[in-house]
């Protein structure tokens, strides 16, 4: 199983078009499950891509902590930052 099918496995992608088709997006809810599934893969999360209602939202990458890639901390602390700027963003990520 390659690591985006085992990440993203069950998970609804929202991308309707807003982007490159091979990029997946999923809901706040979701995004915790990936996130839980890298961090008990120790998968590389090299950065978050927000987007609101099609739109870009922001982006945080593993070099702005000052951590690993596959250091949960970073990766749930731009999730936690992101979540309260806005609770209904999509979420996608660049990983590997």
């Amino acid at each position: 199983m390659s690591i985006a099918n085992y990440l993203f496995n069950g998970l609804t992608n929202l991308n309707t078009g807003f982007d490159a088709p091979d990029i997946f997006y999923v809901c706040q809810t979701d995004f915790e499950i990936v996130l839980n599934r890298a961090e008990q893969k120790n998968i590389n999360i090299w950065g978050i891509e927000p987007w609101l209602d099609g739109e870009f939202f922001g982006v945080a990458v593993y070099e702005d902590y000052d951590l690993s890639a596959n250091d949960p901390k970073w990766y749930r602390t731009a999730f936690e930052q992101f979540k309260r700027e806005n609770p209904n963003l999509q979420y996608a990520i660049t990983f590997g």
